[in-house]
C-alpha cells in the first residue's frame, strides 16, 4: 500500500512538471513518429481456482518501449513491455510459511519457507487506428481499429496461480482530446474477440523431458478460445504533451480486467501507472 501511494505521489509530481514545462510549447502532440521508454508501477490480484481458493497480489516494476507514429488519419503502434512482480503471496495469508522435513542417514531437519514467489510478466502489442475525426481546437478525435498482442504471466517459487500465455486479437477504440495548443489526452479501450490461451493444467504439473518447461506448458493445454470463455477488458488514459521542440512526455493509467474459464475459473485485476518520455523524430527546425 505505502509502495502504491508512494508512486502516485511520485507520478502526481511528475504531471505537474509536464504540464508546467510544455506552458511555451507551439505544437499539439497529436501527429508525431516518436520512439521512447515508460517506467511505472504496478498492482496485480490473481484468483485462480486451478491452484488455489486464495486471492494472490503482488506490486511490480514495469518497464517498457514503445514506438508510435501518428500521421494525418492514421494511427500505428508497437509496444513492448516487461516486469518482475514481488514478493507475490495469498493476500489472505501474507506471512504464510511451509514447513520442509528433510531426513537422512543424520537424522531430521526442518526447515521453514516463505510460501512467497515472484512473478515474471511481459507483453508485445501491435495496434493499428484509422482516426474517423481527427482532433483540431477543442474538438476531440474518434479512431477505431485494432490490436494483436501476446502476454506472458509467470510465476516462480512456492505459488502457481496466474501462470497463463495469452495471444489476443482485439478491436480498438481511442478517444482523443486537444488540450489547448500543448498536450493531447487519450481515452483508450479494448476487449478481444479472439485469443490462444495456454494456462497450467488442473494437475499442475507442466514437466515434459523432451520438450523442456516452456514446451511441456504450451503443449499440455493451449486452446482457441472466444468471448464465451476467455474475457480481457482492457482500459486507459494517458496525457501526452510536447516538452521542447524535439521530445515527449507523458503519464499514463491502465486498467486490465481478464477472465478465463478453463480448466478452472481465473479471475486478475491489473492497475497500472506509467511515466514516459519519447525522441519525436518528425520535428523539424523552425516547425
Amino acid at each position: 500500500m505505502r509502495r502504491g501511494r508512494a508512486a502516485l505521489a511520485s507520478l502526481s509530481f511528475l504531471l505537474a512538471l509536464l504540464v508546467a514545462g510544455s506552458a511555451g510549447a507551439d505544437d499539439r502532440p497529436a501527429d508525431f513518429h516518436a520512439l521512447g521508454v515508460s517506467l511505472g508501477w504496478s498492482r496485480l490480484a490473481v484468483l485462480d481456482r486451478s491452484a488455489s481458493d486464495l486471492t494472490y497480489i503482488g506490486h511490480l516494476p514495469t518497464l517498457g518501449l514503445g514506438w508510435e507514429l501518428r500521421r494525418g488519419g492514421n494511427i500505428f503502434a508497437v509496444r513492448l513491455r516487461a516486469g518482475i512482480l514481488g514478493p507475490y503471496y495469498a493476500k489472505q495469508y501474507r506471512h504464510r510459511e511451509f514447513d520442509l522435513i528433510e531426513s537422512d542417514l543424520h537424522g531430521t531437519e526442518t526447515l521453514h519457507a516463505d510460501a512467497r514467489g515472484v512473478v515474471y510478466t511481459g507483453g508485445l502489442a501491435f495496434t493499428y487506428l484509422r482516426r474517423l475525426l481527427r482532433p483540431a481546437g477543442h474538438r476531440p478525435g474518434v479512431a477505431l481499429g485494432a490490436t494483436l498482442a501476446e502476454d506472458m504471466v509467470y510465476p516462480q517459487g512456492f505459488v502457481a496461480p496466474g501462470m497463463m500465455l495469452a495471444g489476443t486479437l482485439s478491436p480498438t477504440f481511442a478517444l482523443e482530446q486537444p488540450l489547448g495548443r500543448r498536450g493531447l489526452l487519450t481515452v483508450g479501450a479494448r476487449m478481444p474477440v479472439l485469443a490462444v490461451v495456454s494456462r497450467m493444467p488442473y494437475h499442475g504439473t507442466v514437466s515434459r523431458p523432451e520438450r523442456g518447461l516452456l514446451g511441456g506448458f504450451v503443449s499440455q493445454r493451449t486452446e482457441v478460445e472466444s468471448l464465451g470463455r476467455f474475457r480481457q477488458v482492457q482500459w486507459s488514459l494517458a496525457l501526452q504533451t510536447r516538452l521542447g521542440r524535439r521530445w515527449l512526455g507523458g503519464l499514463a493509467y491502465e486498467g486490465t480486467y481478464t477472465y478465463d474459464r478453463d480448466p478452472r475459473p481465473l479471475r486478475s485485476v491489473q492497475h497500472s501507472l506509467l511515466a514516459s518520455i519519447a525522441f519525436d523524430f518528425s520535428a523539424r527546425k523552425g516547425n
